[in-house]
């Protein structure tokens, strides 16, 4: 008897599409995962955006044209090792313009937090207006300058919402990023519809991480190529002084 219930159990849960099967995903991504400043340059600036990826058929929930767009997003960035580097300045996407909205940087620019509420009034919220690729949409949340200090590489992590007293975001599915219409939470691991049968929300995937390099970028090689032009144009133009300084003197001996 025991057998057949757990045969059933197992059947069942065969039955039921796994989390893997989504066709919708949805993470927190930056527009790269390792930064360095530019050669004379202090610090960087790092993008930060809630990435759909529709795959197997799904329809977008939030793309271009869609009904539905993003109501709220709630997100923290924290620095997760002893690097010191440290976030100098947060900016939050000028598209959620609610007055609810609050984006700060706290513990010395260890911590920083964006909650972004779409416009008052606003009936199909604030839809993923960037494609990076053919069915893969994304949302700008928000920017931030990274003072790069020290001498070791700095790491920080994205999470989403629901922050500690300290500022400090917890890595859960802090239940603050929704659309509107329809209050789907895109933080749950997963949301059965009736457009949509799944989709994976941001807490299913690995935290985001970021790096960011104390050591200053080697100029690129174009650079050194301008720089050597340069130095040639400059080597070429004492020559033809010279030349022209014996050239004149040896005139005004003949003359003589």
């Amino acid at each position: 008897m025991r057998f057949q219930f757990l045969i059933a159990v197992l059947v069942a849960a065969i039955s039921i599409p796994g989390n893997v099967n989504a066709g919708i995903v949805y993470q927190y991504v930056t527009d790269a995962v390792s930064y360095a400043p530019k050669f004379g340059e202090n610090a960087v600036v790092v993008n930060l955006y809630l990435q759909e990826t529709v795959s197997g058929g799904s329809s977008s929930i939030i793309g271009p044209g869609t009904a539905a767009g993003l109501s709220s997003v709630i997100i923290g960035v924290n620095r997760t090792n002893g690097g010191s580097s440290t976030i100098s300045n947060a900016a939050g996407n000028a598209s959620f313009s609610n007055s609810f909205t609050s984006v700060q940087v706290v513990n010395g620019g260890a911590n920083a937090g964006f909650a972004m509420f779409a416009p008052n009034g606003s009936g199909n919220g604030v839809h993923a207006s960037i494609a990076v690729a053919a069915g893969v949409n994304r949302v700008l949340i928000g920017s931030l300058t990274i003072a790069v200090n020290g001498a070791s590489p700095t790491s920080f992590e994205v999470v989403s919402g629901n922050f500690a007293a300290s500022g400090t975001a917890a890595a859960d599915n802090g239940d603050g990023t929704l659309t509107i219409p329809g209050g789907l939470d895109l933080d749950a691991s997963f949301y059965p519809t009736a457009v949509n049968p799944l989709y994976n929300g941001t807490s299913f995937l690995p935290v985001s991480e970021f790096t960011v390099n104390d050591t200053t970028a080697v100029p690129e090689p174009g650079a050194f190529a301008l720089c050597g032009l340069a130095l040639a144009s400059y080597v070429a133009k004492v020559v033809r002084k010279q030349h022209s300084r014996r050239t004149n003197v040896g005139v005004g001996a003949d003359a003589l």
